[in-house]
């Protein structure tokens, strides 16, 4: 599903329920990362107040329940969103092309590279560790496998 922002064909439609799915999504992260009380520079909260600008609304979808159940798992959390903005940057591309007149606050962002090597050097602490770099990498499956079926989920309810 998170293909179709990269087709040349995408609707305004399939982009607000994108949104809407990211936007919930994101919410629940922030959630997350604020009960770990992890690295406050990464915060989800420009995230959200740039998927709102896209948006128009203030109005989401009920969050996914993302099941991270540790501040390790956070970390690969982190990882995976904070991550996506490298990714985002190709989708800001075709979005631009394709859907010229609509707002593309949320993917137009480039990556805080400051802040990414900030992530990388935290979870480097946890370098010979094997359990704990086992749990970073479960909350970066999580996070990957929970978003994936929450997007196809949220699109497919709004059809």
């Amino acid at each position: 599903m998170i293909g179709r922002l990269l087709a040349p064909d995408i609707t305004a439609q399939e982009y607000r329920a994108i949104l809407q799915a990211y936007l919930s999504f994101y919410q629940d992260a922030e959630a997350i990362r604020k009960r770990y009380a992890l690295m406050p520079a990464l915060s989800f909260a420009p995230d959200l107040a740039r998927i709102h600008s896209d948006l128009g609304v203030k109005q989401a979808l009920p969050p996914p329940a993302l099941p991270i159940s540790s501040s390790l798992q956070t970390l690969g959390m982190l990882y995976v969103l904070h991550g996506s903005r490298f990714g985002a940057v190709a989708i800001y591309r075709n979005l631009r092309v394709a859907m010229p007149h609509q707002a593309h606050a949320f993917f137009c962002q480039r990556p805080n590279k400051s802040i990414w090597h900030a992530l990388l050097e935290r979870m480097e602490e946890q370098q010979g560790r094997s359990a704990e770099i086992s749990e970073i990498a479960e909350g970066s499956a999580i996070t990957f496998d929970t978003f994936d079926k929450w997007l196809l989920l949220a699109i497919s309810s709004q059809s």
